[in-house]
C-alpha cells in the first residue's frame, strides 16, 4: 500500500488543489489516513508510519488553509529514509534486502550492512532534490520527481553499490 500511495500521492495531490479548495483536499487526506490507518491496525509498527505522515500532513494544510503542507509530505519521508539509513536498523535492514537476492557469506553480510552510510548519503541526495523540488520547481516537476524520480536516484546507488562489491571488494577478497 504504501509503495502505490508513493506512486499516486503528487500526482492526485497536484490535481486536487488545482481543482479543489485546500480545505477540501485536507479533509480528504485525513480521511484516507484514518481508513489506511484502520487496516493497518493489526499490523506491526512500522505500518503506521505512512499514514500518520499523510494524516498530519492534512490536519497541517487545514490550520494552515496552506497545500504546501500536502505537497511537503513526500519531503518528510524522504527525510524519515535518510534518518533510518543513518541509524543500524538501516544497516539491519539492507542485510536483509539483499540475502533476498543471494546467499551471502559472513564477510559479504558485513559488508552490505556496513553500506548503510553511503546509502544514507543516497537517501541525502534525495532530499536535497525533493527540497529543490519543492521550493523551486514546478508543481508538475515536483510531482512528477515525488512520484517516480526518486526511484531513479535510489536505482543509480544500487547501481554504484553494484560495481563497487564488483570491482573493489570482491577483488579485495581475490588478493
Amino acid at each position: 500500500m504504501a509503495h502505490l500511495a508513493s506512486l499516486l500521492y503528487a500526482p492526485l495531490v497536484l490535481l486536487a488543489l488545482r481543482y479543489l479548495p485546500v480545505t477540501t483536499v485536507a479533509w480528504g487526506m485525513i480521511g484516507v489516513s484514518l481508513v489506511w490507518l484502520y487496516g493497518v491496525r493489526k499490523g506491526e509498527t512500522k505500518s503506521f508510519v505512512f499514514p500518520l505522515f499523510y494524516g498530519l500532513a492534512g490536519v497541517v494544510a487545514l490550520g494552515l488553509e496552506e497545500g504546501s503542507a500536502l505537497m511537503g509530505v513526500p519531503l518528510f519521508v524522504a527525510m524519515a529514509f535518510f534518518l533510518f539509513f543513518l541509524s543500524p536498523q538501516g544497516g539491519v535492514w539492507l542485510g536483509v534486502m539483499a540475502s533476498r537476492f543471494s546467499v551471502l557469506e559472513e564477510r559479504e553480510m558485513a559488508y552490505v550492512q556496513k553500506s548503510r552510510y553511503f546509502w544514507a548519503c543516497v537517501a541525502l541526495l534525495n532530499v536535497c532534490i525533493h527540497a529543490m523540488m519543492l521550493f523551486v520547481a514546478s508543481p508538475t516537476q515536483w510531482a512528477l520527481y515525488a512520484s517516480v524520480g526518486w526511484y531513479g536516484v535510489f536505482v543509480l546507488g544500487g547501481a554504484l553499490q553494484f560495481l563497487h562489491r564488483k570491482y573493489v571488494f570482491l577483488k579485495g577478497a581475490m588478493s
